[in-house]
């Protein structure tokens, strides 16, 4: 019975030792696996990693409170966004061009400056730039400077078609005045103008009209009581 007993544990102890024998020739194949391996050294590179990176001081801390890691400066605070949201810009371009044309206005206000006040060529050029941007309507006055370098995208936009036609009350919103637009409902002076993005001067603010065969304008003089007869025969 006994040595019964002793054989049974020395059977024991050695499917044991097989078993862990076995266990570590599958743990050594595992480690011995090149995926397991560059597991590991990608591991080790972490680790070196935070070892290297040293704890903030309170100053940086404070620093990295104010810095903005959403909105970068060249996203210039999504400006491009809300001002093609606001006015209604279809193409895209339209912002590019307008921010181009208003940095080279500034560009050469700077040169400008930079002169002599009293220099003939200064004087001239000063008032040439003030006069053209005057009249395309982009600036309130003519008597300095100082409203070119604060020419801006939005300058531009209020110039548009369909935005003059929201301001001169012919439509309430930009898309419905977008939509009269290119529908042909608008002429501005002879001529029936298509597009949204066309810039009024001030001179040109005066001729916007409806098109004769607008059926928008009978409707706008059926209501203001101004409709005649002939016009109600040839309708």
């Amino acid at each position: 019975m006994e040595w019964s007993i002793v054989d049974s544990l020395e059977s024991n102890i050695d499917a044991g030792q097989a078993l862990a024998t076995t266990e570590e020739k599958e743990k050594r194949k595992e480690l011995n696996d090149p995926r397991v391996k560059r597991a590991r050294v990608s591991i080790l590179k972490l680790e070196d990693l935070e070892m290297a990176m040293r704890k903030l001081k309170f100053h940086e801390k404070k620093l990295l409170k104010k810095v903005n890691f959403i909105e970068y400066k060249r996203e210039k605070g999504h400006r491009e966004a809300l001002i093609t949201r606001r006015y209604h810009l279809v193409q895209r371009d339209d912002y590019k061009k307008y921010s181009g044309i208003c940095k080279m206005v500034q560009k050469l206000v700077h040169i400008l400056k930079q002169m002599d006040p009293r220099d003939p060529f200064r004087i001239e050029m000063t008032d040439a730039l003030l006069e053209q941007l005057y009249n395309m309507g982009v600036i309130p006055t003519k008597k300095s400077l100082v409203k070119c370098e604060k020419l801006s995208v939005s300058s531009f936009c209020r110039r548009r078609l369909a935005t003059v036609l929201v301001q001169l009350k012919f439509a309430e919103h930009l898309n419905e005045a977008t939509t009269y637009i290119e529908q042909g409902h608008i002429r501005v002076g002879p001529d029936t103008v298509t597009d949204p993005a066309y810039l009024i001067t001030r001179n040109m603010q005066d001729f916007i009209t409806w098109v004769d065969s607008s059926k928008i304008k009978r409707k706008v003089m059926e209501y203001n009581d101004q409709l005649d007869d002939y016009d109600a025969l040839n309708a």
